[in-house]
């Protein structure tokens, strides 16, 4: 019974960091890209201004 809940806790615990890790990547991800989407337009929007 105590081994079952230790692999269980590891399990869990590896679980978490997985899906914090996930998280981070997914945060960092969608912030490339917005930054990537908005240069783009800010470039643009200069030049129309120029």
């Amino acid at each position: 019974m105590q081994i079952s809940n230790v692999e269980f806790d590891s399990t869990w615990n590896y679980a978490l960091h997985m899906m914090a890790f996930l998280a981070a990547v997914l945060v960092i991800v969608v912030l490339l890209m917005n930054l990537l989407f908005r240069i783009p337009l800010w470039m643009s929007n200069r030049r129309l201004k120029k």
